[in-house]
């Protein structure tokens, strides 16, 4: 009696993790579907942001006053990534060796 024994003829060619699985007809169906609903989302979120960039950059009576609104939004994004890549490089630079000591102080001022 001979036994046989299924080989995939893509392991060969392509290693698998354990437990790895093909996936289904309706998997790639939501995924291709998602893809589709996000390009379409982001899109239409960029034309209306390019046409909102538009609308301020001419000087009606209505525009005038959001585009100060703007500007400010504007510069406080670029003030606030400013300060949080300031605080990453501050951060990278500091001493790790210290931690050990000083949790073991904060553990001991908790227990007291």
């Amino acid at each position: 009696m001979a036994t046989s024994s299924r080989v995939d003829p893509l392991s060969a060619h392509s290693p698998r993790e354990e437990g790895a699985r093909e996936r289904r007809i309706g998997e790639h169906i939501f995924i291709w579907c998602a893809w589709a609903v996000a390009a379409f989302f982001w899109g239409a979120y960029m034309t209306t942001l390019g046409h909102i960039v538009a609308a301020l950059a001419t000087p009606t009576p209505i525009a005038v006053g959001l585009g100060w609104w703007a500007y400010i939004a504007i510069i406080a994004f670029v003030a606030l990534a400013a300060a949080m890549i300031y605080g990453m490089i501050q951060s990278s630079r500091r001493e790790h060796r210290l931690d050990r000591a000083a949790e073991s102080k904060t553990a001991a001022l908790y227990e007291r």
